[in-house]
This record gives structure tokens, C-alpha cells and sequence, in this order.
């Protein structure tokens, strides 16, 4: 269901659309940041329940999320 390891999805992308730092973002779903910018370099990816939660916090789906770019 998730991109591959070191295949980076779409995560900085559309925190940086809507407008959140990468601290809020791991402060809001309570994960490190150093786990977040993990996912965004695509080193590792989230489990389903961290991705259900981002995408509800940048008001996206789970697929613009996880569609590797």
C-alpha cells in the first residue's frame, strides 16, 4: 500500500501546500520531527495510522499522500 522504502511520496509537498511546519505537523500527530522528515526523504514511511492522520490533518486522501512522486 505504501511507496517503497527511499521512494518519497508526496508528504513535504502537501505540508508545504498547506502551509504547516514540519514541527506542527510532528507536534499535531505526536511523532518526533526526526521521524517525520524520515517519511518526507522517503529513509522510511508511516504506518497506515500515521498516514490516515496526515491526510486528515492537510485535508487530502491517503492516496495524494502515499502516490510516490
Amino acid at each position: 500500500m505504501f511507496a517503497a522504502k527511499g521512494n518519497p511520496c508526496n508528504y513535504k509537498r502537501i505540508r508545504k501546500e498547506v502551509g504547516m511546519t514540519a514541527q506542527e505537523v510532528a507536534t499535531k500527530i505526536g511523532v518526533s520531527i526526526s521521524s517525520l522528515f524520515s517519511w518526507e526523504s522517503g529513509k522510511t514511511s508511516p504506518d497506515s495510522t500515521r498516514v490516515i492522520q496526515l491526510a486528515t490533518l492537510y485535508g487530502c486522501t491517503a492516496d495524494e499522500l502515499i502516490k510516490p512522486v
